[in-house]
């Protein structure tokens, strides 16, 4: 939902937040992985962040192609948490589908499909994790966790505090038709990674960004 948008339209997110007048920040780059921000993480967002009340992350769709579901709920929630000590409330956006060319079968060739499903089934299970006191750092549940010590987005450990995440924007509910949540809806992509304009403009219509 970047600065501009695949198509130099305009993300949904930059058509939100235009619409409402309020300033925002992009901190993302084309063809990214969060997982690789290491070395870029202070001087990038430790930055911006001082700017910032919010953090809304649309990573994963390229760290999906690198590592599993469960490999990036690790790394993910550590980096939520580091944004919220930045004093900023942090939503994560789910994956988006990707299909083949002509836009109507799932890319199953990239092997990928089942791991995004998984990813954005533990991010709709509230992103369950639980504090690793003894290291002083937050730990991806497995979805569905019915561990005492499980917390899910509104919750609190009493030792590591408020859950990371305030909570997940789910674009891909909405970008996919009812009853396919592997294919787009029509019109809503022109190469099945990336929203159309059309694409653009419907998630914008109907996603519920809070203040």
């Amino acid at each position: 939902g970047g600065r501009g948008g695949t198509y130099g339209t305009g993300g949904y997110l930059a058509r939100i937040l235009d619409q409402r007048g309020e300033a925002y920040l992009n901190a993302g780059a084309s063809g990214e992985r969060y997982t690789q921000l290491d070395g870029l993480w202070d001087a990038r967002i430790g930055t911006l962040a001082a700017y910032c009340d919010r953090a809304i992350v649309g990573y994963c769709i390229n760290d999906l192609m690198a590592y599993t579901a469960t490999q990036n709920a690790n790394a993910f929630i550590e980096r939520w948490h580091g944004l919220l000590q930045r004093g900023l409330r942090v939503w994560q956006v789910t994956v988006l589908p990707r299909t083949n060319a002509d836009v109507t079968v799932p890319d199953t060739g990239s092997g990928r499909d089942a791991e995004r499903a998984a990813w954005n089934a533990w991010l709709r299970d509230g992103a369950p994790g639980w504090w690793q006191a003894q290291y002083g750092r937050w730990q991806a549940s497995p979805t569905g966790s019915t561990a005492a010590d499980t917390v899910r987005i509104g919750g609190t450990d009493p030792a590591g505090g408020p859950h990371p995440l305030a909570g997940v924007l789910d674009v891909a509910a909405i970008a996919s038709p009812p009853g396919s949540p592997d294919v787009w809806r029509t019109g809503w992509t022109q190469d099945g990674v990336h929203p159309s304009p059309t694409g653009h403009a419907g998630l914008a219509a109907a996603l519920d960004l809070p203040a």
